[in-house]
């Protein structure tokens, strides 16, 4: 097998997409060990025999959106279907459900912003001792498409990003 170096780890990332090379470059980067980010980068790479290219080039974009840059971050978010491409889908038939039935769309809109406090749901998470999930937590509800994901997808990106974060800080 011919030497990689992260010159070539990132070219063949950029094969599949830019935030998959952009994912491969910090991994790289990151890690406080070099052998670390090439395993990451490795692992991240063999997942392209697995799944589309798109949907790898989908779960890095998710990945980099809610900062967990590791190989199992990635391939959870593949695993649960938790890709934009996935999201993207769901708006697509909320704007055809919206032109249908307008009303109900600006009633889900005010519903929406009358539940959606982000404050109280911090002060929460920090009076039951869950304040990790804070920054996360505020990452994805900054968000654009953050209205777009389900209570289950912010769910499964809260535990990905937690479980990335302890598997850094073993």
């Amino acid at each position: 097998m011919p030497t990689r170096t992260p010159a070539s780890l990132i070219r063949q990332a950029t094969g599949i997409g830019a935030n998959t090379a952009i994912l491969v470059e910090r991994m790289m980067r990151d890690r406080p060990h070099p052998e670390q980010g090439y395993r990451s980068a490795f692992g991240v790479l063999s997942l392209a025999r697995r799944y589309e290219r798109e949907r790898l080039e989908a779960a890095c974009e998710r990945a980099l959106i809610i900062n967990a840059i590791s190989y199992s971050s990635v391939n959870a978010i593949l695993k649960s279907g938790l890709e934009p491409r996935a999201a993207r889908g769901r708006a697509r038939q909320a704007d055809t459900a919206a032109r249908q039935h307008p009303r109900r769309l600006l009633l889900s809109v005010k519903e929406r912003n009358q539940l959606m406090l982000t404050h109280p749901t911090l002060d929460q998470m920090q009076a039951l001792g869950l304040a990790v999930w804070r920054a996360p937590y505020r990452e994805l509800a900054e968000q654009s498409n953050a209205d777009d994901l389900s209570r289950d997808e912010w769910l499964g990106l809260m535990l990905d990003r937690e479980t990335a974060i302890r598997a850094t800080s073993v």
